[in-house]
């Protein structure tokens, strides 16, 4: 018994020094994050990508007793990934029926999580023991208050049953593979993210020989009473399925029980020897989102955006088109040398070049230029096709062939003399004659939007308010300010 309690002495002084020079360093393994979800089917060719790697080889065994172990680790927000491939000469799985936290009691792998990062000197309830048996089945203990209080073990914890825990064991040839899925809300991490410090460790238990089950305190409030009044654990109850007694439990862990920890030591599971690791990376942006707003909120989010950029560009296109338009009005306003009087007649035609000056004169204007361009003639003509033709729609292949051009000569014309298409000209001669009709006052907006060649007055009336920036009436002498929305009678005969 004296051996016994001198060994487990040396293996936690052992421990408490490689603690002692890692806080010294301030170092912290860092445990890389997992965009993808693990299967966990006993099966570790999916773990591949950045992972924490620890290999743990049993020094103080000869060989082939000593065990060796790779363990893998990565994060998500809500689960740490956890898997072990353990090379074991002799496996002893745990007998049927056996679950929870007896597991222990053959070959089998732990891991310690504490959730502040801490490391207090005793478990708390931020503080997890999982326990995978080798062939799946898990078990999990959870640092007790109430222990705690009537207690002064270092690892006052009790059996956490419930737990969504995942876990998948199978044997390999040279010994057996655990992974399971740990969700970190038993450890009070609501969402873990990168930066944050989590406290860990892990190691194997393993049986030299087949054994029968030992004996187990029983934590019932009666035993708890008892070690309250710090009874000795030897006078209080215990579960002894096969009548072994406390000195049955302490021969057969001497004789054959070989663990080993991260820790370095065999008696492990102190909170203050546990390994510090830093989370890295993290999700993506999209997975943060989706994480954070929920599927259906963040589909709602994304259509609005697309619906306010959607809407931004239809208003830029707008706002250029109507910029575009107006430059073409002052053009023609310009060459134009001022509008038509204000006493127009009805629709103009061929015979009334007295009633549009302003046509005559581009007409001329343009006449001018032709002896160094053939553009300005075209469109000059296409200017008086247009007075001409005003109650037709005018498509620009019929106004081509009306001219005798073709339909690339009449485009590259009005190009060059009003940095517009053939259509916004026609459209621009029939807006400007519009207005002048309508600032006669003799006209209502259906009529005129007839005599300038559209069939639709709501057609007409958004053109022209495209064109000018106001609405058809505003050109009515008058109305506008009196806000007067009757017909206009028709113009008495001359």
């Amino acid at each position: 018994m004296l051996a016994i309690a001198l060994l487990r002495t040396f293996a936690l002084v052992a421990s408490l020094a490689s603690l002692a020079s890692a806080a010294g360093s301030g170092h912290a393994r860092e445990l890389p994050h997992r965009r993808d979800n693990l299967i966990i089917d006993g099966d570790l060719a999916d773990w591949r990508g950045p992972r924490l790697e620890v290999r743990l080889t049993e020094p103080q065994l000869p060989a082939p007793l000593a065990n060796t172990g790779v363990f893998y680790l990565v994060w998500d927000a809500d689960h740490l990934w956890y898997a072990a491939a353990i090379e074991d000469a002799e496996v002893y799985p745990a007998p049927s029926g056996v679950t929870g936290a007896s597991l222990y009691q053959w070959d089998s792998v732990e891991l310690y999580v504490d959730g502040a990062g801490d490391r207090e000197r005793r478990m708390d309830e931020d503080d997890t023991q999982l326990i995978l048996a080798c062939d799946g089945r898990h078990g999990a203990m959870q640092g007790d208050e109430l222990l705690r209080s009537v207690a002064d073990w270092e690892v006052p914890k009790r059996e956490r049953r419930g737990l969504a825990v995942r876990a998948a064991g199978r044997r390999t040839a040279t010994g057996y593979v655990v992974e399971a899925a740990f969700p970190l809300s038993a450890v009070d991490v609501a969402r873990a993210q990168s930066g944050q410090r989590l406290a860990l460790d892990l190691g194997w238990n393993d049986w030299t020989e087949d054994h029968p089950r030992l004996p187990e305190l029983l934590k019932d409030l009666e035993n708890l009473a008892l070690l309250a009044h710090r009874t000795s654990e030897r006078d209080v109850a215990i579960v002894d399925p096969d009548s072994l007694g406390w000195d049955g439990l302490l021969d057969w862990e001497a004789r054959a029980y070989r663990a080993w920890s991260w820790s370095n030591g065999r008696d492990y599971g102190y909170p203050r020897t546990w390994q510090h690791v830093e989370l890295v990376g993290g999700p993506r942006l999209a997975e943060q989102l989706l994480q954070r707003w929920g599927p259906a909120r963040l589909f709602g989010l994304g259509f609005a955006v697309v619906l306010g950029l959607a809407i931004l560009v239809d208003l830029a296109l707008r706002r250029r088109q109507r910029r575009r338009i107006r430059e073409l009005a002052a053009r023609v306003e310009e060459l134009s040398a001022g509008p038509a009087t204000a006493d127009a007649s009805p629709p103009p035609t061929a015979a009334d070049d007295g009633e549009r000056p302003w046509v005559s004169r581009l007409t001329a204007r343009l006449a001018d230029d032709a002896s160094t361009d053939p553009g300005p003639d075209v469109a000059g003509r296409l200017l008086d096709h247009v007075r001409d033709r005003l109650d037709a729609p005018l498509p620009v292949g019929e106004v081509a062939a009306g001219l005798g051009v073709s339909p690339r000569t009449l485009q590259r014309a009005c190009r060059q003399q009003f940095g517009a298409s053939p259509r916004d000209v026609i459209l621009a001669v029939k807006m400007q004659a519009a207005r002048d009709l309508l600032a006669s006052g003799r006209w209502r907006v259906g009529e005129v939007a007839e005599r300038v060649g559209f069939e639709s007055p709501y057609h007409f009336s958004r053109r022209y308010r495209d064109f000018h920036g106001e609405p058809p009436s505003s050109a009515i002498p008058g109305r506008a300010e009196r806000g007067d929305t009757s017909p206009i009678p028709p113009a008495a005969p001359d």
